[in-house]
């Protein structure tokens, strides 16, 4: 947003992920009415180019991705109550309603949603209700500055070199708790450092000259894929794996000689495992690892990963991990699972309520928690230099169950982060399985070189389905039983419990194993 002045050229590297960041980006030049803009993207890999293709077609043509406005954001009304009670010092509930709700975004806010943020301002004694004026109080104005903006404020961690005691950075919250988990690397300062531990303050790290894995510290901050450029990315992937006209690809997708030959190369190698659809979910499993190539977008994918992992651990009972891009997601278990079992999960979870199953779980990770702290400053529950954190956060979150606190800590997490209305839609998709081969396609590959996993997706509890397919399991059992009085062997199934009190020999009730 700053005038830097006059602009030769834009050199966007690696793809820009929208076209509308693309087209203010490469705004920058020619900014003038008699001029035009240019820019040029400089690729990173085979399926950077795919994807860098497709958005600059989509903006040379005007295709925009859509936007959508957050509605009925609690906080914000919160903080507009407060104002209101500065601004009239007294002001009636019904009349309070009635002025947020002529902003649109506000238009649907419930009668029965405010009295409980309005609720919820009183106990922290914000402002005076007596169930029927909104009143100011000594601690309204403090809070109404210093929450003026709704951008949430943000811890930051100290990177400290552990061979050299020395700070070599600072991180951001948020970067941390989604991607720096101890052996996770990640790049600062121009070097790849190994993660040796995390305390409430301080990251422990050396230097390693692994890249493989190594994730910028900005990507926290990284651009979602809107489905509509994934879908595109897929379809173009098949089409140059056919019989293609390279001049036409170059023409048409703005395409450098390189660019083109890399495309061409990665879809022919691509075909010889399977041909992308943006109607099909493929589910590519070697040994402990399942690849589930889903071309939704960044956001649907991080939606169905987190779904599905925590729906298979409670149906399998085991740990999983999961990382999202916008082709797919990759899920790591702790022993081999075969790819039918995947589907199983992906069937079973298209006939539940996605929503529901992620608003239970949800609430038990660290990206949850981070959201909580941040709404709870912005409710005034806690101060604004709260460092809350571990245990305490959980009370916290367990104290102010389903008051709006909760419910818009986990409102902005679907709104920011994932979206169920595509997922939903997936699901729905017919699901093809691609035989292990022991080794991956060239997509799968790309999976192994994204970032760090996720939270790890551990069934706390079994689940009923669990136990009862454990208890079936366990009865159909036969142990080797020795008749101590006639010395014969003999076996039963567990489930034949009756029938242990005797040898079928001998009768005698003198039974070991």
């Amino acid at each position: 947003g700053i005038d830097v002045g006059e602009i030769d050229l834009v050199i966007q590297f690696v793809s820009p992920r929208q076209v509308s960041r693309f087209l203010q980006r490469v705004g920058r030049r020619g900014h003038r009415k008699d001029r035009v803009p240019e820019g040029i993207v400089l690729a990173s890999d085979a399926l950077d180019c795919f994807e860098s293709a497709v958005v600059v077609r989509r903006a040379k043509n005007g295709l925009l991705e859509s936007k959508t406005v957050r509605k009925n954001a609690l906080d914000v009304a919160a903080h507009q109550t407060a104002g209101l009670a500065i601004d009239k010092q007294a002001i009636e509930f019904e009349q309070a309603l009635a002025i947020i709700r002529k902003a649109r975004p506000f238009a649907t806010l419930s009668p029965q949603d405010y009295l409980e943020i309005v609720k919820q301002l009183e106990e922290a004694r914000i402002i005076s209700f007596d169930g029927k004026l909104i009143k100011e109080t000594r601690k309204t104005r403090m809070y109404y500055y210093e929450n003026v903006s709704t951008i949430r404020d943000s811890k930051k961690f100290f990177v400290k070199d552990a061979t050299m005691r020395k700070n070599v950075g600072l991180l951001d919250e948020s970067f941390v708790n989604e991607y720096i988990t101890p052996n996770a690397t990640f790049i600062a300062r121009g070097r790849a450092w190994k993660v040796l531990s995390v305390s409430e303050k301080e990251i422990a790290v050396e230097p390693t000259r692994d890249l493989s894995a190594a994730i910028p510290e900005w990507v926290g901050e990284e651009i979602p894929v809107e489905r509509a450029v994934a879908s595109e990315t897929a379809v173009l992937v098949a089409g140059a794996g056919e019989k293609i006209d390279v001049k036409q690809l170059a023409h048409e997708y703005y395409c450098a000689p390189d660019a083109v030959k890399k495309i061409v190369e990665f879809a022919s190698d691509q075909k010889k495992f399977f041909t992308p659809n943006p109607s099909e979910i493929v589910v590519e499993a070697n040994k402990d690892f399942a690849i589930i190539h889903a071309f939704c977008g960044t956001k649907a994918n991080e939606t169905l990963s987190r779904a599905l992992g925590n729906l298979f651990s409670a149906m399998h009972g085991v740990s999983v991990r999961t990382k999202a891009s916008a082709y797919g997601f990759l899920m790591q278990f702790p022993k081999p699972m075969r790819a039918s079992l995947v589907k199983e999960a992906l069937i079973e979870l298209s006939g539940r309520k996605i929503h529901s199953v992620l608003a239970q779980t949800l609430v038990n990770t660290s990206l949850y928690r981070q959201k909580f702290v941040g709404v709870a400053k912005a409710f005034g529950v806690l101060s604004k230099k709260s460092e809350l954190g571990g245990f305490g956060v959980r009370r916290l979150v367990e104290a102010l169950y389903e008051t709006p606190v909760y419910r818009e800590a986990l409102s902005e997490l679907f709104y920011d982060k994932l979206d169920i209305e595509t997922a939903a839609e997936a699901l729905g998709r017919k699901i093809s399985l691609l035989e292990e081969r022991g080794e991956w396609s060239p997509l799968a590959k790309q999976f192994f070189n994204l970032g760090s996993f996720s939270e790890l997706l551990a069934a706390a509890a079994p689940s009923e389905q669990v136990i009862g397919a454990f208890k079936e399991n366990l009865l159909e059992k036969k142990p080797r039983l020795l008749c101590t009085y006639c010395g014969k062997l003999h076996t039963r199934a567990l489930s034949e419990e009756k029938s242990y009190a005797y040898c079928p020999y001998c009768s005698s009730t003198q039974i070991t194993t």
